[in-house]
């Protein structure tokens, strides 16, 4: 039998792009959420079936299964507004339903990864583990004692992004601006962070045993994602017992993949956050890391050329 690894993504996932070109000796079957209605998509009886123009898969020719960047088809033109929730919903009950259900290798289930990618869960869980934390609230509560202190950061919780139209507005760590009133707060609650001044960042990407730490010197001290930052970046080591809180971190969440943030001053490290679905392909074109190796070394549970 001829097993293919399963991509759960988006039509505009260039990672998976990437991934495919690189390791063309590969079978693969890419399963875009983003254009549901091209594929026929069918769970019974434990088991399940997706199939497009061109080829299928199904839960006995799946060598497993990578969990990528879902996201839902645009429907605006098709179906009444006041449905297209119910729908969302529908589709990912079933898309995710068949990923939690798989019996075979998932990197990373949607059950776990919306418990890890949870900012308070993650906050709970790096405190337990004994990381060093700058001090912050996850509120919606504007009279707060700490909302009152000045240098501080806000960030969200959870997305990141608005999609206006067919382009993406990305929502970035910044400084409170004070001008701003902060009335609406009350309705949609933030990550708010105190400002900790840093000599570098760590992004730290983890795939099972194989570890990438990578040194981030960014002109932009907020936030080096901004557009027309100037960023270096090159290879670094990781202290021994920041690695171990690590993978310490991952085994709680019972992840296999994870992305890590850090700031460094005067060689104290601080945890930001971890991705537990970041992205990771711009550091091989950068430095020449093979992240894309391990990543596939965990999926090629079969031979699958």
């Amino acid at each position: 039998m001829k097993y293919s690894i399963l991509i759960i993504t988006s039509s505009y996932d260039k990672t998976v792009d990437y991934l495919q070109e690189k390791f063309s000796e590969l079978s693969f079957f890419r399963f875009n959420v983003d254009q549901f209605s091209n594929y026929r998509v069918c769970a019974a009886e434990g088991g399940f079936s997706i199939s497009d123009e061109y080829k299928s898969i199904t839960n006995i020719s799946c060598a497993s299964i990578y969990y990528r960047k879902p996201s839902i088809e645009d429907l605006k033109d098709k179906i009444s507004e006041e449905y297209l929730y119910f729908v969302f919903k529908e589709v990912f009950a079933l898309v995710d339903g068949i990923v939690d259900t798989f019996d075979g290798y998932c990197l990373t289930r949607p059950r776990v990864f919306r418990y890890a990618s949870n900012k308070v869960v993650q906050s709970s869980i790096a405190k337990k583990v004994g990381f060093n934390m700058a001090k912050h609230e996850i509120t919606n509560n504007s009279g707060s004692d700490f909302m009152s202190k000045p240098n501080r950061v806000v960030k969200p919780i959870a997305v990141g992004r608005i999609k206006r139209d067919e382009h993406f507005e990305f929502v970035q760590t910044n400084m409170v601006d004070e001008k701003y009133t902060v009335d609406l707060l009350k309705y949609c609650p933030s990550y708010f962070q105190a400002y900790v001044e840093k000599d570098y960042e760590c992004r730290l990407t983890i795939v099972g045993d194989d570890f990438f730490p990578v040194k981030i010197d960014s002109e932009n001290k907020i936030d080096w994602r901004v557009s027309n930052n100037k960023i270096s970046y090159s290879l670094m080591d990781v202290p021994k017992e920041v690695l171990e809180k690590c993978y310490e971190m991952m085994n709680i969440m019972e992840v296999e993949f994870g992305c890590f943030d850090f700031i460094i001053k005067n060689d104290e490290w601080f945890f930001l956050e971890v991705n537990i679905n970041g992205q990771w392909a711009w550091l091989e074109f950068e430095l020449g890391l093979n992240i894309s190796r391990s990543i596939i070394s965990k999926l090629e549970v079969y031979k699958c050329s």
